[in-house]
Formats: C-alpha cells, structure tokens, sequence
C-alpha cells in the first residue's frame, strides 16, 4: 500500500514561504543584480558629485556636430571622483551588455 501523506494548509504555507525566500534570495545575489546595484550605486555618487541641470544647459550651447568634443573636454577638465565614477559605470554597461549578448548567443 502507498503510504500518502497529508500536510495541513499552515504546513503547506510555511514550506512554500521558505521556497519563495529561497527563489528571492537566488534572484537578488545573482550576478546580473549584483552588477545593477553597483551601477545604481555609481549613478547615485555620480548624481551627487555633478550638477545635472547645468550640464543640459550646456549641453543646449553646443553646436551638434561639436558635441563629442564637448563631452570629452568636459571629461578631461572634471574632478578625478567624477572621471571614476564614468569610467566605472561605462566599463559595467559595456561588460552587462556583452555578457548579455554572449548569452543570448550561447541560448540561440
């Protein structure tokens, strides 16, 4: 004879709470997110450190074709912190972005 076993429904909701913290867990230290906090991290300092509306106000000064030489300039004559943080968040966008797409390769 098989033996079945019954569980209560407060059993059954507290086993299925420890799988759903355990699959939340998993989620949030996976690599990707790991990735994502330290961008947003970065941003964060980055949005401290520099003046936003006075980077779009002279950003509007500047001619289209003149603003790539605008933004290196700029880059070059801002405080090392600053040139850190950019540097920090374009090298992890770029490493996001391609380990994304060696994914998506790798899957395809």
């Amino acid at each position: 004879m098989k033996t079945q076993i019954f569980l209560s429904n407060h059993t059954t909701a507290r086993i299925m709470r420890r799988v759903y913290l355990v699959w939340f867990l998993r989620k949030i230290t996976s690599p990707l997110f790991v990735r994502f906090y330290i961008m947003a991290l970065i941003l964060l300092q980055l949005f401290r450190s520099v003046s936003i509306i006075d980077i779009l106000q002279n950003i509007a000064r500047v001619k289209l074709g003149d603003t790539a030489n605008y933004f290196l300039v700029s880059f070059a004559q801002t405080e090392p912190a600053v040139q850190v943080y950019v540097t920090l968040f374009t090298v992890l966008c770029v490493w996001v972005a391609i380990k994304g797409r060696l994914k998506h390769i790798i899957i395809s």
